[in-house]
This record gives C-alpha cells, structure tokens and sequence, in this order.
C-alpha cells in the first residue's frame, strides 16, 4: 500500500481514539461490519468515495482530514478536487462554496 493508505489508517486511528470508538462502534455507525474497519485500519483495501463520506460524518470531520484530495460536496458525493471521472483537471470555481 501506499502513502495515502498510510495516512488515512493513521487519521483514522487517532479520531477513533479522540473520539473514544471502538471498530465495532465506528462500524455501526456508518453501517459496516467492524472487519471492513479493521481492513481500512491495518491498509488491506482502500475506502469507497461513499465510505470515506460516512466516515467523516460519523468522526465530525471533513473528508479531506481523513484523505487529502478529497471533498464532499452539498449533495453529499465525495470527489476528488484534482480530477474529474475522466481524470481531468476540474476548474477550481467547481468548489467554491457561496
């Protein structure tokens, strides 16, 4: 795995602790066996765009704190401020919130 991997499980690890969750806890809250947080937290796999934004909401923190890159917009979908679905650049004023 990755750089990215290795942050993320870090992050994860330490707003589970702040937030005194077990796997189990941080699991039903966003609707997931307490195993697929066990996978994310020892780097197994990588989040779905989707987990990462239940994620964040369950932990009260953006998603760029748990994954740098990453956004959620109003609408709820989480995406990648450096490429669209193509793998384009997007225009910055995509993301400008008003």
């Amino acid at each position: 795995m990755d750089q990215a991997e290795t942050a993320f499980s870090a992050a994860l690890t330490r707003l589970m602790a702040v937030r005194q969750l077990t796997q189990a806890q941080l699991a039903e809250r966003i609707g997931v066996g307490q195993s697929a947080i066990a996978m994310l937290l020892k780097r197994r796999c990588r989040p779905q765009r989707r987990t990462l934004g239940k994620l964040a909401e369950a932990l009260s923190v953006p998603v760029d704190e748990l994954w740098p890159g990453f956004i959620s917009l109003p609408d709820g979908e989480v995406v990648n401020v450096n490429s669209n679905q193509l793998g384009q650049e997007v225009p910055a004023d995509v993301f400008v919130q008003s």
